[in-house]
């Protein structure tokens, strides 16, 4: 056996169990299996209201056993606990605490605790990612992960697009889609109604956001990979990823996707000394089958896109609609309304309009400062402002998934309220402050 090979064997052996339960935590991330605890505001009208409802995910029980392992771990083996850089746990602590002063203001005390509880779980996932990942070979394999169950969800979304509906993994937490179902999302292909896939998340946004994260990983580790069987999975993981991102039809991460994947692969091809002709083949077949895809589904993209159609523009006039109101919320609230409480004070301002317009502002900023104010938007913009400051010399996918987060935080809701995004902005936050990053290479 060679030297390398048994190097990989010992430390794979010296992988705690902590960190085995929390890469099961990762790799189940997408599945929306989940235990409902209605409240009196879960439903408005007859409609289920997801952000008013307490939630316990079917995820969060492998977290729970990484969590009860790790502090025997520190019992046992007497672990030091880093708290990370000072700086970003000092806004962190402000945010938390302007998030309980807010509940003085809400509507819905006890949602208002139920989200600063969220909070503090976030925030013990982010400690176990900078206290636990402590090696290449385990941060490896955490990204190995993170992909390898996108790509299973890649796969599934493909499925659901090519039935038109769902495939019967309920028990995993899939959605039961159909074309002709209201309220599931849809594009219109060959003049009819045609689902967008979910795979076994809560929209197709929210997929397509897990999905531009894992190219941005993708990437980097098949450009990191000296292996060319390793090349070739990897590829393979970024064709299926770039398929089922076209099919989500989430036109502001197709933006994303193509600035950012497209900016990393260019500098990446700059940057690297080695011969380089496999992977520019890999390169021209995944831009060939896109090409392909795109071809294929050019009537249903240019509805989507279209400038003159009205069907571009009306999910960004509800969006307007909520958006104007939020700033109703904030010129009467500079302390915030309550963390966890927009829905039920955007619903009053919306009396009259359909129920299906009442949801959060997309734009994680506007929310954070209608439900904790601007002290709390101070603390939030903190926390990324020192974050910036400490990725300034992190590997390239790093820096570029702190970007894709920014950005897409002017356009979606999902970081500041559904708890998989929240998690993915968490765990790869504890990357970046996480000294193992240094061993990375660009």
């Amino acid at each position: 056996m060679s030297e390398e090979k048994k190097s990989a064997k010992i430390s794979l052996a010296n992988i705690s169990f902590s960190v085995l339960f929390f890469y099961l935590f990762i790799f189940c991330l997408p599945f929306l299996k989940r235990i409902e605890i209605l409240t009196d505001f879960s439903y408005l009208d007859g409609r289920f209201i997801e952000y008013l409802t307490y939630i316990v995910y079917g995820f969060e029980v492998f977290f729970g056993a990484a969590l009860l392992l790790w502090i025997s771990e520190i019992i046992r083996w007497k672990e030091k606990v880093l708290l990370g850089d000072t700086r970003i746990l000092f806004s962190w602590l402000a945010m938390i605490a302007f998030s309980s002063l807010s509940l003085f203001f809400a509507e819905s005390v006890f949602t208002g605790a139920y989200y600063i509880l969220v909070l503090f779980w976030l925030f013990i996932i982010y400690l176990f990612v900078v206290n636990k990942i402590k090696t290449t070979t385990e941060c490896f394999l955490l990204l190995n992960v993170f992909v390898l169950s996108m790509f299973l969800q890649s796969v599934l979304a493909i499925a659901q697009f090519v039935k038109n509906g769902s495939v019967g993994l309920y028990l995993l937490g899939e959605q039961i889609l159909s074309s002709n179902m209201p309220g599931v999302a849809k594009i219109v292909m060959g003049g009819s109604n045609h689902i967008r896939p979910y795979g076994t998340f809560s929209h197709p946004n929210v997929l397509a956001l897990f999905l531009l994260i894992a190219g941005i990983v993708a990437i980097h580790l098949f450009y990191q990979s000296r292996s060319n069987k390793y090349r070739f999975y990897s590829a393979l993981m970024m064709i299926v990823l770039a398929v089922a991102l076209v099919l989500t039809f989430s036109r502001i991460v197709w933006v994303a996707a193509l600035l950012l994947w497209g900016g990393m692969i260019l500098q990446k091809i700059r940057v690297s000394r080695e011969k380089i002709k496999v992977r520019n083949i890999y390169l021209i077949i995944i831009a060939a089958i896109l090409l392909i895809i795109g071809v294929l589904l050019s009537s249903a993209i240019w509805w989507r896109i279209n400038p003159f159609l009205l069907s571009t523009w009306g999910s960004l006039q509800v969006r307007s609609v909520v958006l104007l109101r939020s700033w109703v919320l904030v010129k009467g609230h500079l302390l915030g309304i309550g963390i966890g409480n927009f829905i039920i004070e955007v619903a009053y301002l919306l009396t009259g309009y359909p129920i299906w317009v009442v949801e959060p502002a997309h734009n994680t900023f506007v929310m954070v400062l209608a439900e904790i104010g601007v002290l709390g938007l101070a603390s939030f913009l903190s926390l990324l402002y020192f974050t910036a400051r400490k990725i300034i010399g992190a590997p390239i996918f790093l820096r570029y998934i702190f970007v894709a987060f920014v950005f897409l935080m002017f356009f979606d809701h999902y970081f500041w309220d559904i708890r998989q995004a929240q998690i993915l902005l968490f765990l790869f936050l504890g990357l970046m402050v996480n000294p193992v990053r240094t061993l990375f290479e660009n």
